[in-house]
């Protein structure tokens, strides 16, 4: 079955006459179009665009299926208005994402909340780390996901959800802990530390204060899943 949305995203290339410019329009991040336009080559078994001096044009079956592909999705996009109506609500597949340490928390509210408020999603929630999920994201596998950090990649937006603290768990009789609520990030950075290997979303942030230090934290074990 062909994607509508890899049609849509391939007009757009054809149309721009790069795959830059369509990014920008499309608000997709580029590697991701290239990945589109590469399963959309796959699925066709040919050659859709030629990369010249001068920008993407597409070639003798390119020109083809732009054609078809205008065609098929303007009528999906009436089709869509005459059943559904200006006012429908919400509806058809989601897939989101939620790292692993959140699953337990997050996701039986969530499912609640789309049954009761747009039951005519059929949601799909997968687990993963926090890093994982921003190449989801970006590869089109999930729609959307809840992920650590503040910067997201070109093409990508946020939205500000929630605050998290960090802790330093270390044996009870340690002197660097004992009798402190707080603990300084310059004195993490030298102790003999057990931290997620990458990518993990702790692992980034206590990466990202470091590097604004100037000083790599003294990881000594990094367990992760094989």
């Amino acid at each position: 079955m062909i994607d509508i949305r890899r049609l849509r995203y391939f007009l757009s290339i054809v149309e721009e006459g790069s795959l830059s410019r369509a990014a920008e329009v499309l608000h997709v991040a580029q590697p991701a179009l290239s990945l589109h336009l590469k399963r959309l080559e796959a699925e066709f078994g040919c050659q859709l665009v030629l990369r010249t001096t001068r920008g993407v044009v597409p070639t003798e079956s390119g020109q083809r299926l732009a054609q078809r592909a205008q065609a098929l999705l303007a009528e999906v996009g009436s089709l869509a208005d005459e059943v559904r109506g200006l006012e429908a609500v919400p509806a058809g597949p989601a897939v989101i994402g939620i790292p692993t340490s959140l699953g337990t928390i997050l996701t039986v509210p969530l499912v609640k909340q789309v049954r009761e408020r747009y039951p005519d999603i059929r949601l799909r929630v997968v687990e993963a780390l926090s890093g994982h999920m921003q190449e989801w994201v970006l590869s089109g596998e999930v729609d959307l996901a809840v992920v650590f950090g503040t910067d997201p990649p070109p093409g990508l937006a946020a939205d500000f959800l929630a605050r998290e603290s960090l802790c330093l768990v270390g044996p009870r009789d340690s002197e660097v802990t004992q009798g402190r609520s707080e603990i300084a990030m310059d004195e993490v950075l030298d102790l003999p530390l057990i931290m997620p290997s990458r990518p993990h979303g702790v692992r980034e942030e206590v990466e990202r204060a470091a590097t604004i230090r100037r000083r790599p934290p003294n990881v000594i074990v990094e367990p992760g899943r094989a």
